[in-house]
């Protein structure tokens, strides 16, 4: 208890994630298990809006994250936002963000480009 009241605030919202992510891994292993094996599935995932794109953008997401975090990073830590939760969201949702509309980018302008052109080089 004395070591947990001497963490910041999100270290304690991990710890409690922690011990509840049991019943979410068990859950998040059907699903996947489910969009795999289940022909009628009762939901295909990639039926949702924006899904599919995803999976064209995913190696944009792989290459960029790591970069955008590390510049949102930054950038909350300048501003004093890291111990606070409005700060952890603000990181969550502007890295994601960032990181999709970059990959979007890269997607566009570079792998299209030379996706079109790799017939070439067979």
């Amino acid at each position: 208890m004395i070591i947990i009241s001497l963490t910041p605030f999100w270290t304690e919202i991990v710890f409690v994630c922690l011990k509840t992510w049991a019943p979410l891994r068990k859950t998040v292993a059907f699903v996947i298990f489910e969009q795999i094996s289940c022909e009628h599935s009762f939901y295909k995932a990639d039926k949702l809006l924006g899904f599919f794109k995803l999976g064209e953008i995913s190696y944009g997401l792989y290459m960029y994250h790591c970069i955008v975090i590390y510049f949102v990073q930054k950038v909350v830590i300048q501003y004093g936002f890291q111990n606070s939760m409005i700060g952890f969201v603000v990181f969550l949702l502007v890295s994601g963000y960032a990181t999709i509309a970059l990959s979007r980018l890269s997607y566009a302008y570079i792998e299209e480009p030379i996706l079109k052109i790799k017939k070439y080089f067979r």
